[in-house]
């Protein structure tokens, strides 16, 4: 279970109460703090299904456009299939108030998932994308928090 805090600017603050086996590596490589604590937050939030979570953490702009009840229901589908596994930062590049994170990610795809998106393989994948991040005030939004060829909602919608 989560404790999620949210902000006037939609920022989310999460604590676990509950030990994961999902791993994030790499996080060294994120000087800035609070950019630091938002990936954490919101993958780890993406991980326990935790919608309200990485809801929070998507642009206004975005929120303005999804609303959350249409942006649960499609998250939980597109994670019906999927498990998250582990994640590992390989790369960032910031400049003024946007930052590109480049993630690789590993997932569990269950077989009728395995069948549609990754016939002939494992059900282990791997994909590695950019995700972007914007600083409005001192808070972190997400505008791209990685596809993985299965989240559909986790695409830059906004324009921002």
């Amino acid at each position: 279970m989560f404790l999620v805090l949210v902000s006037s600017l939609g920022g989310a603050q999460i604590s676990c109460a509950r030990a994961s086996s999902f791993k994030i590596e790499g996080l060294e490589l994120i000087h800035d703090n609070s950019l630091r604590r938002a990936l954490r937050n919101y993958y780890t939030s993406e991980y326990y299904h935790e919608w309200g979570g990485t809801y929070a953490y998507r642009t206004n702009n975005f929120r303005r456009l999804v609303p959350f009840a249409s942006y649960r229901t499609t998250m939980q589908t597109s994670f019906s299939e999927w498990k998250p596994l582990e994640l590992r930062i390989e790369s960032v590049s910031c400049a003024k108030s946007r930052c590109m994170v480049r993630i690789k990610f590993r997932e569990r795809v269950d077989q009728k998932a395995s069948e549609t998106y990754a016939k002939g393989y494992a059900n282990v994948l791997t994909h590695t994308e950019d995700t972007e991040w914007k600083l409005l005030g001192k808070e972190w939004e997400g505008i791209d928090t990685g596809v993985r060829t299965h989240i559909p909602l986790n695409a830059n919608l906004s324009n921002d």
